[in-house]
């Protein structure tokens, strides 16, 4: 089973990208052929013949994913794809680190080395990084921050309801399904919202698609305000054929600001 983000925008040394997260695993970085083209100043065509010329040397599911073939079908519009381009395709290729390197080894010139180096420092070890920066805390420190806690506690168990939900909600960073955000909200306070009400309400208010192919995903509206994204899960079945299911989720910006909205009772 292989999920995959679609993450918006990411820019590493003048490259701009769309930053994938998923299909080879959690957290996992992934890039499109389309932008590895782009970055290497190269044709698409050039860089799908070399991949489809040397396909044996690739292993579907650890170095690539075709797109086009796996039944993933309307996500990729946000990956830049219009319909003729998705149409005249004979594959959209995602590949991981993994993969990328591979290609490298067949490409094999010096800027496209270069190239490598900038993404492998700048996008695919990111999160690494980051992960590996302890930062040195002495016991003074801990001291005022635990006071610091204490007085905050004080303060949150003084507050209403709502406030205390409002609250900790602007410090969400995890996407959640939409029926947990209608829950969590019926806890608080905000009274006549269910599941199917609140999906409703998002079709009316432009958030969701109303009907066809993108029916209950979110619209560009939602992407562009990042306030809603979508999780796309392939399942492999045991006759080797592909189901996907795409899922809208809301993101921690977005709690945020559906919150403030059904909070001042906006929600009919």
């Amino acid at each position: 089973m292989n999920d995959f983000i679609l993450k918006g925008k990411v820019e590493v040394d003048g490259m701009k990208f769309n930053h994938i997260e998923g299909g080879f695993g959690e957290n996992k970085k992934a890039m499109l052929a389309k932008d590895i083209a782009t970055i290497h100043g190269r044709a698409l065509k050039d860089i799908n013949r070399n991949i489809n010329n040397n396909i044996q040397r690739f292993k579907i599911g650890i170095d690539l994913i075709d797109l086009k073939n796996g039944g993933f079908g309307s996500p990729l519009y946000k990956l830049g794809f219009s319909s003729r381009d998705i149409s005249i395709s004979n594959n959209i290729y995602l590949l991981s680190e993994r993969g990328y390197s591979k290609l490298l080894k067949i490409l094999e010139d010096d800027f496209a080395w270069k190239q490598y180096d900038k993404l492998v420092d700048g996008y695919f070890n990111m999160r690494q990084t980051l992960q590996e920066q302890t930062p040195q805390i002495d016991s003074k420190f801990m001291y005022q921050l635990a006071q610091t806690l204490e007085e905050k506690e004080k303060q949150i168990a003084t507050m209403k309801p709502k406030a205390r939900f409002a609250d900790a909600i602007t410090t969400s960073k995890q996407s959640v399904l939409v029926g947990e955000l209608a829950k969590v909200l019926a806890r608080n306070g905000v009274e006549g919202v269910g599941q199917n009400r609140l999906f409703k309400w998002l079709r009316l208010n432009g958030f969701l698609h109303k009907r066809g192919e993108q029916y209950n995903l979110p619209t560009q509206k939602s992407i562009e305000l990042e306030v809603m994204e979508v999780k796309v899960r392939t399942i492999n079945n045991p006759d080797g054929s592909v189901r996907v299911t795409k899922t809208p989720k809301i993101t921690g910006k977005g709690q945020v600001y559906f919150v403030n909205r059904f909070l001042k009772n906006e929600i009919a």
